[in-house]
């Protein structure tokens, strides 16, 4: 197991032999995606939000209000969860993007922890809606 140790497609020892500087020191291509990324993930949540809430449904309870926040969070999930999903350590992606192994290895693990926050949210306030007896 020991010899598995970071061999996995995106370890910036085995992978990012090009990039001296490892996965710490994005281009600014990279840091610009990241930058929209980010962006539009608040948007894709935002204006839901603002539509959810401005509704009496998700006015009449605190628990109509979890599920108001819990519905929109849903959207940038299934939006990150699909760009995770992208196989990132084949040449394609690299070809495709024309950034450094330690470029796509640097998105990919701020997409991946994004995703996991709103996996939280989405989860965390479905689970508050349900066990308030939301159903």
């Amino acid at each position: 197991i020991a010899g598995l140790a970071g061999s996995g497609a995106l370890s910036t020892k085995a992978h990012c032999r090009d990039d001296p500087a490892g996965a710490d020191a994005p281009s600014a291509g990279a840091r610009h995606f990241w930058d929209c990324w980010v962006l539009l993930s608040l948007l894709w949540f935002a204006l839901p939000l603002c539509q959810y809430a401005s509704s009496p449904f998700y006015q009449r309870s605190a628990v109509n209000a979890v599920l108001a926040v819990s519905i929109p969070a849903s959207l940038p999930l299934s939006w990150h969860l699909a760009l995770v999903a992208v196989p990132m350590g084949r040449d394609v992606t690299l070809a495709l993007t024309g950034w450094s192994r330690s470029d796509v290895a640097w998105c990919h693990r701020r997409v991946g922890w994004a995703t996991a926050a709103w996996a939280v949210l989405h989860a965390g306030t479905e689970v508050v809606y349900l066990s308030a007896g939301g159903l």
